[in-house]
């Protein structure tokens, strides 16, 4: 949760507007859903290839959960 608020801190000042606190919140929505696709027994934890783990942040990408203005490799 901490690197997804560093992203979207822009400005380093420690606080978020309304509206990016909402972008925020939606992009840990859509990573939680990635995310659960390969949690098939549901117990937290999944193993990745490396191309299923690509395939999963391009997912994020194309429905632009995550933008190139606030991306700063925290994903």
């Amino acid at each position: 949760m901490q690197q997804l608020f560093d992203a979207y801190d822009l400005k380093n000042k420690r606080v978020l507007s309304f509206d990016l606190f909402v972008q925020a919140c939606i992009s840990l929505k859509r990573m939680t859903d990635v995310f659960k696709q390969y949690d098939v027994d549901r117990d937290g934890f999944i193993t990745l290839s490396f191309e299923q783990f690509l395939m999963g942040t391009q997912a994020l990408f194309l429905n632009n959960s995550i933008s190139s203005r606030t991306d700063r490799g925290a994903y």
